[in-house]
């Protein structure tokens, strides 16, 4: 019995429902596995095909991995499966498991696991709540992206999040919110110019094994800097490289450490005085410094503002099948397949 083409199927069609606001866009479904019988395996084909348009969406159906690096080089959306969790288990879910090269502007891509590191060499590039190993800017001007609900994690090929210096030329304008940002190796976020930062979590891990002096923050140019929980497990004075940050603005940070204490900034000794229960849980204490210290009254970290981090990474706005039971049998002649769609609505 073929559940999954059927799942499939039968999600891409509400998700053309919901979706289709433009006459010309058209929708494509991706699967790694031919026998689903999507229009195409990867999306290196969806871009060579010259049906394949600006403006179109790519859907990646539950299942789909693909193994080799992946090019982007037209406008379009691609929608993956969400997440089963911050941090997947295994990759069985993984929708990319080579680099990701963006080189078309305007790109976005919602909801997807990237598990190599995705290069941004085009500007106006958006990026919702995925999971990814790592992001870069290696070549070409990306100015004003948008990096909003992910979970980024590093572990030993640079920054988790990395552009191409403290200049207007290349990676200007970023805006990074509300996303767990992790490094146990190099920096978290580094080389950008004028960029937002706002309701992350950012936390060094530095390990043992390293040799190296990593940080939070380095080589940030007159960025802002607001409602940020920043942490350096190991070494908590090593939070800021504060001779390359000295131009940005700092304002109702939380940082494990008691950085240029000021009214902008409170700093902590313990991250138990932040988060409840299991560290990764990453919800506040009824007490925490980090509640309603933001701007507005908001909390700092990745629950307060206006985007709430999401830990199910379901697209915003579009359909998913929440139940999707399917018997292997007759009953009373026919098939009762019980579904529930929602909509991710926050």
């Amino acid at each position: 019995m073929k559940t999954d083409s059927f799942f499939s199927a039968t999600l891409a069609a509400l998700l053309l429902t919901f979706a289709g606001t433009t006459v010309q866009a058209r929708s494509w479904r991706i699967h790694s596995d031919a026998s689903k019988k999507a229009h195409f395996t990867d999306i290196n084909a969806a871009m060579s095909s010259s049906e394949v348009a600006a403006g179109d969406t790519l859907y990646l159906d539950p299942g789909c991995e693909i193994s080799t690096d992946q090019t982007i080089s037209k406008r379009v959306t691609i929608i993956g499966r969400g997440l089963t969790g911050s941090i997947p288990v295994s990759w069985i879910n993984t929708n990319v498991k080579g680099k990701t090269y963006i080189t078309a502007s305007g790109v976005s891509i919602q909801s997807a696991y990237l598990h190599g590191i995705t290069y941004i060499r085009a500007s106006n590039v958006t990026i919702e709540r995925c999971w990814v190993y790592g992001i870069a800017s290696d070549s070409g001007t990306a100015q004003n992206v948008i990096i909003r609900q992910c979970d980024l994690s590093n572990n030993g090929e640079g920054s988790t999040i990395k552009g191409r210096g403290t200049s207007s030329s290349y990676t200007s304008d970023w805006t990074i919110e509300n996303c767990v940002i992790k490094s146990l190796y190099s920096y978290c976020i580094s080389e950008l110019y004028k960029a937002t930062i706002r309701n992350n979590l950012i936390i060094n891990t530095f390990s043992s094994t390293n040799n190296v002096a990593t940080y939070c923050l380095r080589n940030l140019n007159s960025g802002v800097l607001t409602n940020n929980i920043m942490i350096q497990t190991r070494y908590p004075n090593n939070v800021i490289y504060s001779t390359t940050c000295s131009t940005c603005t700092f304002s109702h940070n939380i940082i494990s450490q008691n950085y240029e204490a000021s009214d902008n900034i409170v700093g902590i000794t313990s991250t138990d005085a932040i988060f409840t229960g299991e560290y990764t849980s990453y919800e506040l204490i009824e007490n925490s410094p980090a509640a309603g210290y933001g701007t507005d009254g908001t909390d700092c970290g990745i629950f307060g503002g206006k985007y709430h981090y999401v830990s199910s990474g379901y697209p915003l706005g579009l359909p998913y099948l929440e139940i999707n039971e399917i018997p292997n049998r007759l009953q009373d002649g026919h098939f009762r397949i019980t579904q529930k769609v929602k909509v991710e609505a926050e």
